[in-house]
């Protein structure tokens, strides 16, 4: 059974083909053009990171941390397609949110949609959430899907099974007519379901601000699944790497290390996975970066980091590093291969995120 942490989104596999009831499992395949970012969303093509952040939506250049431009009435950056940046907009205190399409190397509005008209609850949720709802344009509808808990609501000193029974866990998805405007908003309760393929070695893991637990897509052909084996009486985090392209399904395993305290980070996209660890006999942290397509080694950074939103961007790591105030964060671009960090720039929480005190 999954346990949430949080609020957070669900990153799916999203196909017009496909209904809601199909759709609730971690298992993304991301667009070639969008990958995950801290407080965002990247284009590949013009290496350009979206961020969520009190002043709007701002537009840095992976590369050397520099601002390209910033959208002050932009909210949340959802997904680049074809040189456009899809994104929400709107006040925080409103239920409904506007759907604006940016040019990306300017940051100018091209085009807006109808709001989308969501509850006060999903307006906060979606406005606080770690990283960006997960967003996918399919058939010219666009797709939105996050994840809302509701918790016990009930008189005093109720029993554990009351506040169980009073809790659930929704999966919200919408979808827009890129022609019309017109949208549909659909709720779906987890109940008890597992995501994604379990066994009884399955290994938690954070992606997007929650705990999944079981397999998750890297691309067309492969899937990964994080497992505890016990060898030489040292329990070790294995990844299961299974390509379904071949008619047998071959499966093979890499170990990655003991199993340590902090639980696993699966990247938005899924191709990587990103381990904690204690640095060499000091206080300090190495967080290890490994490939989720072949369980190698890519390289490494220095703790602490926040790892929600932590992406892989050609040669670096891209993460958010730890503040004393949760309205201030830091992105971070560090070096795979030997750590060192590339450039840094402070950036102001949105206030929504910063009261869930996320990045302390």
């Amino acid at each position: 059974m999954v346990k949430f942490l949080y609020c957070g989104f669900i990153v799916a596999l999203i196909a017009s083909s496909i209904p809601l009831s199909s759709t609730l499992s971690p298992q993304a395949i991301e667009g070639e053009e969008t990958t995950g970012f801290p407080l965002g969303v990247a284009d590949l093509p013009t290496k350009l990171g979206f961020i969520s952040c009190a002043d709007g939506i701002q537009a840095i250049k992976v590369d050397d941390g520099t601002i390209a431009w910033t959208y002050s009435q932009g909210r949340i950056p959802l997904a680049s397609t074809r040189g456009m940046l899809v994104a929400l907009a709107g006040a925080e205190d409103r239920a409904a949110l506007a759907i604006v399409f940016l040019h990306i190397p300017s940051g100018s509005p091209a085009s807006s949609l109808k709001p989308l008209r969501v509850s006060s609850v999903d307006s906060r949720v979606l406005l606080s959430l770690p990283e960006p709802p997960y967003a996918k344009i399919v058939s010219q509808s666009l797709y939105i899907r996050w994840q809302r808990m509701t918790s016990y609501s009930g008189g005093a000193n109720p029993s554990k099974f009351a506040v169980q029974e009073g809790s659930d866990e929704h999966y919200v998805e919408a979808k827009i007519d890129l022609a019309s405007g017109d949208s549909e908003i659909e709720s779906e309760s987890s109940g008890s379901d597992s995501l994604g393929r379990e066994n009884e070695n399955s290994v938690p893991y954070i992606r997007g601000g929650e705990q999944f637990i079981g397999s998750w897509i890297i691309n067309a052909h492969k899937q990964a699944e994080l497992l505890r084996i016990t060898r030489l009486g040292q329990q070790e985090l294995v990844l299961e790497i299974t390509d379904n392209s071949a008619a047998s399904g071959p499966r093979r395993r890499v170990v990655l290390g003991p199993i340590t305290p902090a639980p696993p980070y699966v990247t938005r996209d899924g191709g990587y996975v990103l381990l904690k660890t204690d640095g060499d006999g000091s206080n300090d942290q190495h967080v290890l970066v490994f490939s989720s397509l072949t369980g190698e080694k890519i390289g490494f950074v220095m703790g602490p980091i926040v790892v929600d939103g932590a992406s892989v961007i050609g040669p670096n790591l891209y993460y958010l590093s730890r503040s004393p105030s949760p309205a201030n964060a830091t992105i971070t671009a560090a070096r795979l291969a030997d750590g060192k960090i590339v450039w840094r720039r402070p950036v102001a929480i949105a206030q929504l995120r910063a009261s869930q005190k996320l990045y302390k």
